[in-house]
């Protein structure tokens, strides 16, 4: 959908699966010839496997068939203990990344072995798999017998087959994966196949279990027929039918979504207005789920789709409907044709002349500039009149809007928000504040250093947050001020960070600052530029301060969320410790040190999320043990459910800081697109206004990284 939406899809897919292959995007300072890569790698021979990570990754940027023999050399040089050893699981991963890129023998050779070793990691595995996909048939007979197993093994299978080049090939394994499996696992089969277009001999598969006896299995069948005219016959209808008054069908989110999915796209005799009041009352408030389930339409399915979710849109007087009609266009971004991105850009273009003033907003958001070159110039005319309830979520999705405006229309920009600053709320304040700096707005200071006198520490803590980003000598001793009266640890640590960020300097108390500011603030000015310190380096220059995963504790109100999915059951070190180990003993570490004045609560999330205590509880002796507990009673398993953790970490009353842990992409929740999860991460954070700091175990995770920073929190990799 959408071009820009569209573009930054594609490079985010890219970047992930680059990431996945081991193969990184190279750095603008990369070598002229692949003799001086060659001549680096030789003189790094010695030195231990995770130095010699960065020149191997270095190879990706050199044609597949230049690199090949380099690259199996370098396998082949690799001794026993790198084969195997945790430390060189990096080093592993990059190569097998780099042998998977194109056929060859010796390379199909390689990455069989390495996928039947124990000791292969999951990372390694799914580098693996793609590398078997480009390895032809032979590379995709090894993932059709991994099929055959459980666990891991075939939950890494199903997933590079679900995402493959080479369609054709994949459907058939997967298709083989589904008759050979019993009953009760087919589902497992059924959800990838839908990736691709129906054939003949899935087609007639289809027709004979339109009535499967389990119902997730019965929902992907009704969905895959509905995406395939021909599979849609009488008795296709005529179950789709059945199914949707069977309260099993309906008996959770993601079986409603895909009856709402078939039955957008199936051919019935029912009024488009009757038909869009079912699915609205299928699916709820769930425009997202649905979004996600459209986009696994087949490309003329897709197009016909998009055309009746218009007709939706456009019919309806019930504004509800409208503006969830509204969000399914906008969320249906993963959709892989083209014809279906055209159809959504001609359908958000008619939608900015629509009556609604929410349905104009929202196809602003969404429609792309190449549909509509004044696009920028319509927002600003549109925002005056956007109820104020909608602002602060709009304010979320309009960031960076102003990218290539000329001088005039910034002006015009820049006067709307702080017109609404004058009369916002605090959320809303807090995002003016931060968009208004973030322009440079030198005029939005006076008002800034208004806020610093606030008795609401969100308040404080954002006009501080925007004194830093527009430097001005004024703000410092303001800043201090404020400080002398802040009592939450939060607002001090924030506080803190901005002065030294003005200053240079660095005092932990009041007082200091006050002395200092006294004896040198009449001859004080603004250094050039005095560089963020990280959450590691801040731990660093204040000894003895608590740290979680390198990042210093700065609150006494606190969440922890943890990733306890399948694959934290992965080895982590060389003494047999599993991701999810090395997460307990670094929980148990730090509750240990907290003391009563810190209340804390923890969130456990795998296919769905779970809470210690279901709110903030003071840590003491007894809720110290009781949380311990909890914590040794953790275990690995299911997918990675990040959009029920964070949902229900941010509903916590008066968390101002969040940690989240996790060593996967999110694949399970109403919400698994990464771009879309953070954003609506941050729609959740609006009023709490709270840190999130992350924590990527294993691979490094561009959407955890994207989640820290719309927050101003620290990511860190492990």
């Amino acid at each position: 959908m959408i071009g820009c939406v569209k573009e930054n899809l594609i490079r985010s897919l890219l970047r992930a699966l680059l990431a996945v292959m081991g193969v990184a995007v190279l750095p603008a300072q990369t070598p002229q010839s692949l003799e001086e890569v060659v001549e680096r790698l030789k003189a790094e021979k010695s030195l231990p496997a995770a130095q010699r990570v960065e020149a191997v990754q270095q190879l990706g940027g050199f044609p597949e068939k230049e690199v090949q023999r380099v690259v199996l050399s370098l396998w082949n040089g690799l001794d026993a203990a790198e084969r195997t050893a945790p430390e060189a699981t990096e080093l592993r991963h990059a190569l097998l990344g780099l042998l998977g890129r194109s056929a060859n023998a010796g390379a199909l050779k390689i990455l069989k072995a390495q996928w039947a070793e124990p000791a292969t990691t999951d990372g390694e595995r799914y580098a693996i798999g793609y590398g078997l996909m480009n390895q032809g048939s032979s590379g995709f007979r090894v993932l059709g017998e991994a099929l055959g197993e459980t666990g891991k093994v075939r939950d890494v299978a199903l997933w590079v087959l679900r995402y493959s080049v080479d369609p054709e090939r994949a459907a058939a394994t997967l298709f083989e994966g589904l008759e050979d499996a019993k009953q009760e696992e087919q589902r497992v089969f059924l959800e990838p196949l839908r990736h691709y277009p129906v054939d003949a001999k899935l087609r007639r598969w289809l027709g004979k279990h339109l009535d499967h006896a389990d119902p997730d299995a019965r929902g992907h069948v009704l969905a895959l027929c509905a995406s395939d005219q021909k599979s849609m016959t009488g008795d296709a209808l005529d179950a789709l039918t059945v199914a949707l008054a069977d309260d099993e069908m309906r008996a959770t989110a993601p079986r409603q979504a895909r009856l709402a999915a078939a039955l957008c796209s199936a051919w019935t005799k029912r009024a488009r207005g009757e038909r869009a009041e079912m699915i609205l009352e299928l699916i709820g408030a769930r425009p997202g789920m649905l979004a996600q389930e459209l986009a696994l339409l087949s490309g003329t399915t897709g197009l016909a789709v998009a055309q009746e979710l218009d007709g939706f849109l456009f019919a309806t007087d019930d504004a509800t409907a409208r503006a969830f009609w509204m969000q399914v266009l906008a969320g249906w971004i993963a959709s892989p044709h083209e014809g279906v991105w055209q159809a959504l850009d001609e359908t958000l273009s008619k939608a900015l002349d629509h009556r609604d003033v929410e349905v104009r907003l929202e196809a602003l958001r969404r429609v792309s500039a190449d549909a509509v070159p004044d696009r920028f110039d319509r927002l600003i005319d549109l925002l005056p009149q956007c109820p104020p309830e909608l602002r602060s979520e709009l304010l979320v999705e309009f960031r960076g809007a102003d990218a290539g405006a000329g001088p005039e229309q910034r002006a015009r920009w820049q006067a709307v928000l702080r017109g609404w600053l004058t009369e916002a709320e605090v959320p809303l304040n807090l995002q003016l504040l931060e968009v208004l700096a973030e322009l440079g707005d030198r005029d939005m200071l006076a008002q800034a250093w208004e806020l610093l006198g606030s008795g609401d520490w969100r308040e404080v803590s954002g006009a501080a947050e925007s004194c830093g980003r527009v430097p001005h000598r004024d703000s410092v001793p303001r800043l201090i001020e404020a400080f002398a009266g802040a009592e939450r640890r939060r607002l001090q640590a924030d506080l803190q960070r901005v002065l030294t960020r003005l200053t240079g300097k660095s005092y932990g108390k009041a007082d200091y600052w006050e002395r200092w500011w006294e004896s040198s603030g009449e001859s004080f000015e603004l250094p050039e530029r005095v560089a963020e310190a990280s959450g590691s380096e801040r731990a660093a220059a204040a000894d003895g301060v608590l740290t979680y995963y390198g990042m210093p504790i700065e609150s006494e109100r606190i969440v922890f969320v943890v990733d306890v999915s399948g694959s934290m059951a992965e080895q982590a070190n060389t003494k047999g410790d599993t991701r999810l180990d090395l997460a307990k003993q670094a929980l148990l570490q730090v509750i240990a040190r907290l003391t009563p004045t810190t209340s804390v609560d923890l969130v456990a999330f795998s296919d769905g999320a779970r809470s210690w205590a279901g709110g903030l509880e003071p840590v003491d002796d007894d809720t110290r043990a009781d949380f311990e507990r909890f914590v040794k009673g953790l275990t690995a398993g299911g997918g990675t459910n990040v959009h029920d953790a964070m949902r229900d970490a941010l509903a916590v009353a008066d968390v101002d800081t969040v940690y989240l842990l996790s060593d996967g992409q999110p694949s399970v929740g109403e919400i698994t697109e990464p771009e879309l999860l953070a954003r609506q991460i941050a729609k959740w954070n609006l009023e709490r206004c709270a840190r999130i700091h992350t924590i990527a175990i294993g691979l490094e995770s561009e959407f955890l990284v994207e989640v820290a920073e719309r927050s101003g929190g620290d990511a860190a990799t492990r």
